[in-house]
């Protein structure tokens, strides 16, 4: 192993910091970072794994992530829906979405609004939604260093399930929040690391 690698791979562990937050915001700093061809992007994924014998057990996942490059203006929308299933039981129902519009007002600093909302009825937690916006920036582009960072205000609103195991079931709580965020990443070579800290 090549002693930038070894480098790469140790700046990856010292920047990947324990963060305390709520809702785990999705990262689409690396989708952001890239300047792909202006117009549409759409990439999807399809996965699934069915079994028959003396366990009944199926598995589904499906996934898409677009991105729309105009101008200034950059707008990723990300989904994605698992399911699965052991003797027609489902212990699996999770559906997740992520939109994120930014306009860069200027080289290097930019607005941006962003939406996220996941669905898991079997879990404690059976909705967890968000929607907030903040201020992007980058320090350092180049084809080896990517340095950026920004702060976002978010209004969160988590709803729990009506299973009457808990004190807070079928409860709602909503939380308004003040996040940073930075990105690092070096290219050295053909090596990439990419770290996102929130």
């Amino acid at each position: 192993m090549s002693s930038r690698l070894l480098m790469a791979l140790g700046v990856t562990s010292v920047l990947v910091l324990p963060v305390s937050v709520r809702a785990q915001i999705v990262n689409v700093q690396s989708l952001l970072m890239k300047e792909a061809k202006p117009g549409l992007t759409l990439s999807f994924t399809v996965s699934g794994d069915l079994r028959r014998g003396n366990v009944e057990y199926l598995k589904a996942a499906g996934g898409v992530v677009s991105y729309f490059r105009r101008g200034r203006h950059r707008l990723i929308v990300t989904g994605r829906m698992d399911y699965a299933s052991k003797d027609d039981a489902s212990f699996i129902q999770e559906t997740f979405e992520h939109a994120r519009w930014r306009w860069w007002l200027w080289k290097k600093v930019g607005l941006e609004l962003f939406f996220q909302h996941g669905y898991r009825p079997l879990s404690r937690i059976a909705m967890r939604a968000l929607v907030g916006g903040g201020v992007p920036f980058t320090v350092v582009k180049s084809s080896r260093w990517f340095f950026s960072g920004g702060m976002a205000l978010m209004l969160e609103r988590d709803v729990y399930s009506t299973d009457d195991s808990y004190s807070d079931s079928g409860t709602v709580h909503d939380y308004t929040r003040l996040d940073a965020f930075v990105t690092l990443a070096w290219t050295p070579d053909r090596v990439k690391s990419v770290v996102t800290a929130y």
